[in-house]
């Protein structure tokens, strides 16, 4: 849990914070979208990450491995026009959305 404290005279807010060693990197075409799954302490690929794609309604659209090069091309369905993308390994799962 992180706690942080502010003047009385700033509005109070929160937020989500995740704690991961996953990058993401979300590039969408017509026909696939491409995530390219780096560990951020070594900058090096990482391979055998679930990578699942899913729509702003929350529905599972696409889910692959990525290879040994940290890629993962899944294909990509014509209602897809936002979508979130999710890299899961052992406890670390980052969001991320494709620009």
């Amino acid at each position: 849990m992180l706690e942080v404290e502010a003047p009385p005279d700033v509005r109070p807010c929160s937020r989500l914070v995740c704690v991961t060693d996953l990058g993401l990197s979300v590039r969408s075409d017509k026909e696939a979208v491409t995530v390219w799954v780096t560990a951020l302490r070594t900058g090096q690929p990482a391979p055998e990450v679930r990578v699942e794609l899913y729509g702003r309604n929350n529905l599972l659209w696409a889910q692959g491995v990525s290879d040994a090069q940290g890629l993962v091309r899944l294909s990509r369905k014509a209602a897809m026009a936002e979508m979130d993308a999710q890299a899961k390994a052992g406890g670390d799962t980052p969001p991320a959305t494709p620009q």
